[in-house]
């Protein structure tokens, strides 16, 4: 997993690569601890339900912006988790 952060004066920017259980592990702490269902995490990430599973299974990973908005999803999880106040700003 290789996992960028770069804080600018204004903005927090991340590059994320990952792939086999770093991902489950994520897609895991979305499901049970983050109040995520298959179904929204899926639409959350503009992938189809059974792709989850696939990550789940370690038989898939994202890669891409699929990957970076699964670290987003999980930075904000954290930050919704053990900080009160917590933002993500994405560049498009």
């Amino acid at each position: 997993m290789a996992c960028l952060v770069e804080f600018t004066k204004s903005l927090l920017q991340f590059e994320f690569n990952s792939n086999g259980s770093r991902q489950a592990i994520l897609v895991d702490l979305l499901l049970n601890h983050g109040g995520m269902d298959i179904p929204s995490l899926a639409s959350a990430l503009a992938i189809p339900e059974s792709r989850i599973q696939d990550i789940c299974d370690e038989k898939q990973f994202l890669v891409g912006e699929h990957a970076t908005d699964l670290a987003q999803l999980f930075l904000i999880f954290f930050g919704r988790t053990f900080f009160s106040q917590f933002s993500i700003i994405k560049n498009y």
